[in-house]
């Protein structure tokens, strides 16, 4: 199983269009119905308000949407305190709220995260800059962090 953050979901349906690409989505479909490629409930609320049509395509497959139960809370205090953050006063160039949930989603089921948020070659001093992959790699997280197309790669599918 994987957990994909919005931003991964989107960027795929953006780039490899369905129409293009059938035999990728057609992959990902079985995936999807086969609860291998899953969402947080906030990571697909995302998708659906910035992509209405992919929402759409992954409710035809009857996507699997991880609730915001207490133990993904928990893991999301955990990497929110060791990121700094209190309260809401999260850095603008950082992760946010619905990132660390995704973060916390992967981190309980034991699972990589396919997110396409930029890599930090130098990651900044303030951790509260820190974007998904570098959250990840901290102590508090431990979670793989796949992109798209390190996700397909990692598959060793050809979609020819």
């Amino acid at each position: 199983m994987q957990v994909f953050d919005a931003s991964s979901m989107v960027y795929g349906w953006d780039n490899y269009p369905i129409e293009v690409f059938p035999k990728l989505w057609e992959w990902i479909a079985e995936k999807v119905a086969d609860g291998e490629v899953t969402l947080s409930q906030i990571s697909f609320d995302e998708v659906q308000h910035v992509s209405p049509d992919c929402a759409g395509w992954l409710l035809k497959y009857d996507v699997t949407r991880h609730e915001v139960g207490n133990q993904i809370v928990i893991c999301a205090m955990e990497i929110k305190v060791a990121l700094g953050i209190e309260n809401d006063n999260y850095h603008s160039d950082g992760v946010d709220e619905n990132d660390i949930i995704a973060v916390a989603t992967a981190q309980v089921l034991g699972v990589a995260l396919i997110s396409d948020e930029a890599r930090q070659p130098n990651l900044p001093v303030n951790i509260k800059r820190y974007r998904i992959p570098a959250v990840c790699d901290m102590d508090a997280a431990q979670v793989q962090c796949l992109n798209f197309l390190e996700y397909l790669k990692g598959s060793n599918q050809v979609f020819g």
